[in-house]
């Protein structure tokens, strides 16, 4: 019973799409970062990630990111985009839609 509670709450939790722009001074904290983000989703650009998570792995992220900075240097932007923007993000050139792989619970 417990399992199958925890799988409904993981199939009902909702996750939105986040692109993270960073513009860090220190090489060994852009490193550090850039390590972090690839754990939360998708490298698009030198210094832009675009991330599907819950709402959960979005204030994690936030907070870990805060430990990593130099506040007082550094910036981080986090632009959360709604489902209608999603379906309507367009790409010219080589650029690569982030799409996160679906997953079919059974």
């Amino acid at each position: 019973m417990i399992k199958m509670l925890n799988i409904y709450l993981y199939c009902t939790e909702k996750s939105m799409r986040v692109v993270v722009v960073y513009d860090v001074r220190d090489n060994r904290r852009r490193r550090i970062l850039h390590k972090v983000l690839k754990g939360y989703g998708q490298w698009q650009q030198y210094s832009v990630f675009e991330c599907e998570i819950s709402q959960k792995k979005y204030f994690e992220l936030i907070q870990r990111v805060k430990r990593i900075i130099d506040e007082s240097q550094d910036s981080v932007l986090f632009y959360k985009l709604c489902a209608m923007c999603v379906t309507q993000t367009v790409s010219v050139g080589t650029a690569i839609l982030y799409q996160d792989e679906e997953v079919i619970v059974i």
